[in-house]
């Protein structure tokens, strides 16, 4: 499913176009998982897998610069998260039933639903972020998350004030 920065706009929408997809055609998201459970160095057309995610990856960064989406990750992260997202409503229907037993009983309908909501809020600017640079509160390094609390309260990261 392409990727483009006016798709990323609204990665929400793009995620429930995802989620069709991979609910009418089930086995491309399946083949991956078992392509990953088998384990290997290297799967098959992986150069070429790799440059379609880096279109992807591209377009999102296009769409941080340009102030519509948080930077407050490296845009590959978002666009991983999405794909697994996505995904996981087929290929772990279990934790589905587990974790969120009222969507399996709402159906597709709102299952994709919770997902695209959820999406958009992951992928939101926070408000007053400033679309020249990180927001505030994120780490140094481009590819990793801001703590998270749980995180800030063990001794190895707390600073001693």
């Amino acid at each position: 499913m392409p990727l483009t920065a006016e798709h990323a706009a609204d990665l929400g929408a793009y995620a429930g176009r995802v989620f069709d997809h991979h609910r009418a055609r089930p086995y491309f998201v399946r083949l991956p998982v078992r392509e990953g459970l088998r384990g290997g160095d290297r799967v098959a057309d992986e150069d070429e897998r790799a440059g379609h995610y880096g279109e992807k990856t591209a377009a999102f960064a296009r769409a941080q610069r340009d102030g519509v989406l948080t930077d407050e990750a490296a845009a590959g992260q978002p666009v991983h998260a999405v794909i697994a997202l996505t995904a996981s409503w087929s290929v772990l229907p279990q934790l589905t039933r587990m974790r969120v037993p009222a969507l399996v009983g709402a159906g597709p309908d709102a299952q994709r639903e919770a997902l695209v909501s959820l999406v958009r809020r992951l992928a939101a600017r926070p408000p007053g972020g400033d679309a020249g640079g990180p927001a505030a509160g994120t780490a140094a390094a481009p590819d990793r998350l801001p703590l998270t609390h749980d995180e800030q309260q063990r001794p190895e990261h707390r600073s001693e004030r």
